[in-house]
């Protein structure tokens, strides 16, 4: 087991994907619903999507998206991101892998060369996500 404790504060996409509709016969969705789910393993460990509240709505115009995480790690984790279109039509647009133990800095940028994207999604050659993240001091935890 990995002994370094790292809280991922933010996910920060530098802009808005486009993304081709599969529920809507291939046509370019001109706004997104975006949600962010957490993986260890198969299991789900944090999930930005709720009964009570639908994601927020960007229009490709918006310059950046930003999802407050506030989560603890100290294993590997999957994060994916979703578009939510309706109760019944969810896509992907994205997953990562991330591993605490190789987190050196508090922000890291992963480039589009990085990232798993779905088939139907583009983004221009400059995007990234930047992960904001808090390392946790090891010394002042109790064992």
């Amino acid at each position: 087991m990995n002994d370094k404790s790292v809280v991922i504060e933010k996910v920060i996409l530098s802009e808005v994907p486009k993304l081709v509709s599969a529920s809507k016969k291939g046509q370019e969705l001109d706004e997104l619903r975006p949600y962010i789910q957490i993986f260890r393993g198969s299991k789900a460990i944090f999930n930005h999507l709720s009964k009570e509240k639908e994601p927020k709505v960007y229009a490709l115009e918006d310059k950046n998206i930003e999802f407050e995480i506030g989560l603890e790690a100290t294993d590997e984790v999957l994060i994916r991101c979703r578009n939510f279109e309706s109760n019944s039509d969810r896509s992907s647009i994205f997953r990562i892998l991330f591993t605490p133990c190789l987190t050196f800095n508090d922000e890291i940028k992963l480039f589009k060369r990085d990232i798993d994207f779905s088939s139907n999604v583009q983004v221009s050659d400059n995007f990234y996500i930047k992960l904001v993240v808090k390392i946790q001091d090891e010394s002042k935890k109790n064992i």
